[in-house]
């Protein structure tokens, strides 16, 4: 079953290929499927489990690729020539898929849906009682789930008594900001309710210690309510996390993939969405992005049973750890950073970290979150994670253009979710993600040639029927953004016997009567006659260096018309 699904789905894009499965040059020379079909009936693969202290010691001491034969050793430089992603199209995006579906980017969104974000209802009936069907009175996380009077479960998760609205605002936000990126996330809601509206239902359990149950008391329900804190007027504020439907199959494997899925053929530190991911934790600062908090569910729609791929819990985002705020190394170094340690080390304690010299505010539920001090290429989360050192330049253009789409009205909009009491805190939190955005950008955008949004415009057709002047149209990130003041545009055009013409282009336009010409008659069915690659290089008006190369391959169609077949970014 694996051979057909590589040349049939997401990996091969069989509509995008020129010669087929296998084929060592990708082309788009049909229109690329919007949606990977990678929802294939299987049966129920096992579930995946990974102790969450084992992960921590394996993923900081040991090589994550040590097994993986096919992988560089050189993947864990941003700047080195690693393996590119596996389901990048000939076009360099991504398909929609059972992990990814294209939002904000591809799609204008607007505040409104944006503040309602993957809400579809409108969360748990407060009217009407609650019924506890299970507790955890241990650890420093307390909570339970519920069952609301229509029948609908949530998990109530609360905030630290020490820090009221810290985790769930950053819940909130964080909610809705991987949403737009593109993320299936689940529906939580930001809820205030009355503790009398709470029984323990009959079946009830709570959660001990080593995993063990007993059945739930008042009592336990006191324990848990004495932990959290509460309004004014005697109001509990929670995040109320919808039961996502299907069956669970534990977290997503970071590295590899789960072998008894048969729809699961691209190794996860290969998938761009998973590579790019860390551009994304880097905005918010996840630093606790580990494989625990995302979720695989075996789920049926329309007749068919696969796998679904989650990210969950976002309580620990926006600079808090979900109990209380971030240690001020959180985001800067590894929880055993051997780097760092050594240079205190060899120093004998006089090298200063720079996160010791970074000042946070005092705003009731802000964590330790900032932006004059962020730096994304040196963001890390809690311990080294294999798809983010496998990420590339590219991958992180493909992340950084995703969080640039997302604009101050939308960015408002997502901190206005988390409904602070303060103003300071919904000021605060919109303008160090705003800066944080725009450092990303700038960034990022700077590592690749930031062109994007490619299209072939034609004239309208001549007289007869002949297809008019046609010309590539794209849009410059990077001036788009206000990063760059208008660009001039270094264009040579190659064709299957070399170099056709070279041109200078002053905006985002290029004209291809010169391309045309320069292929002549090419037979009908000759392909690599019908090729011309455009190669593009920016440059200031006032001179200085160009930037990398991006490669535009058209394919004259038989009508007459070009088609773009491929794009590919040097570093």
């Amino acid at each position: 079953m694996r051979r057909p699904r590589l040349c049939i789905g997401g990996v091969a894009l069989a509509a995008a290929l020129a010669t087929g499965c296998g084929a060592e040059r990708r082309l788009a020379l049909q229109p690329i499927a919007l949606q990977d079909d990678d929802r294939y009936d299987v049966p129920a693969p096992q579930v995946y489990e990974r102790d969450d202290y084992y992960d921590l010691i394996d993923r900081t001491f040991f090589d994550p690729f040590e097994q993986a034969a096919d992988m560089p050793r050189n993947v864990r430089k941003l700047g080195g020539r690693p393996k590119q992603a596996l389901n990048a199209t000939p076009l360099d995006e991504v398909q929609d898929s059972s992990w990814f579906t294209q939002r904000a980017f591809t799609h204008p969104m607007t505040p409104a849906a944006m503040r309602r974000g993957p809400l579809r209802g409108d969360g748990p009936d407060l009217e009407h009682p609650w019924t506890i069907v299970a507790g955890k009175t241990q650890g420093v996380t307390p909570g339970f789930t519920i069952e609301d009077a229509r029948g609908v479960r949530y998990v109530i998760k609360f905030d630290p008594m020490s820090d009221p609205e810290l985790a769930t605002g950053a819940e909130a936000i964080g909610t809705r900001l991987f949403w737009a990126l593109g993320y299936n996330v689940p529906e939580n809601y930001l809820v205030s309710f009355r503790p009398e509206i709470l029984t323990v239902g009959a079946k009830a359990t709570v959660k001990l210690q080593l995993g063990k149950k007993r059945p739930m008391t008042p009592d336990d329900l006191d324990v848990i309510l004495a932990k959290v804190p509460r309004r004014a007027d005697g109001r509990i504020r929670a995040i109320a996390s919808r039961f996502l439907s299907g069956k669970p199959l534990g977290p997503i494997p970071f590295l590899g993939v789960r072998r008894d899925d048969p729809n699961d053929v691209i190794p996860h530190e290969h998938r761009r969405e998973l590579r790019g991911y860390r551009v994304f934790c880097a905005w918010l600062n996840h630093n606790d992005c580990r494989e625990i908090n995302s979720l695989d569910l075996y789920v049926e729609d329309g007749g068919r049973h696969f796998v679904q791929h989650y990210l969950i819990d976002f309580g620990a985002t926006l600079g808090s750890a979900s109990t209380g705020v971030n240690l001020r190394s959180e985001g800067s170094e590894y929880s055993f950073d051997l780097g760092q340690m050594g240079l205190s080390l060899a120093t004998l304690g006089l090298y200063q970290r720079p996160w010791t010299r970074v000042e946070y505010p005092s705003i009731p539920g802000v964590g330790r979150f900032e932006s004059a001090h962020f730096e994304p290429l040196d963001w890390k989360p809690n311990y080294p994670l294999p798809i983010f050192e496998t990420m590339t330049s590219q991958d992180a253009f493909w992340a950084a253009k995703r969080v640039m789409a997302i604009d101050d009205a939308l960015l408002r909009a997502a901190v206005e979710s988390a409904e602070y009491s303060d103003p300071a805190a919904t000021a605060h939190v919109f303008e160090a993600l705003r800066e944080r955005r725009d450092r990303i950008g700038r960034r990022f955008f700077a590592r690749v040639n930031p062109l994007d949004r490619f299209e072939v415009v034609h004239a309208p057709s001549k007289p007869g029927g002949a297809a008019g002047p046609a010309a590539l149209r794209f849009e410059d990130l990077a001036v788009a953004h206000g990063f760059e003041s208008a660009r001039s545009y270094d264009v040579v055009i190659h064709g299957p016997s070399g170099r056709i013409a070279s041109l200078k282009s002053e905006c985002c336009e290029i004209p291809l009567d010169g391309a045309a010409r320069g292929l002549g008659t090419p037979a009908l069915d000759d392909v690599e006659a019908r090729l011309v690659v455009l190669a593009i290089r920016s440059r200031r008006p006032e001179g200085g260096r160009a930037t990398p190369e991006v490669r535009v391959t058209l394919y004259l169609q038989p009508s007459g018309t070009w088609r773009i077949a491929r794009i590919e970014r040097d570093a």
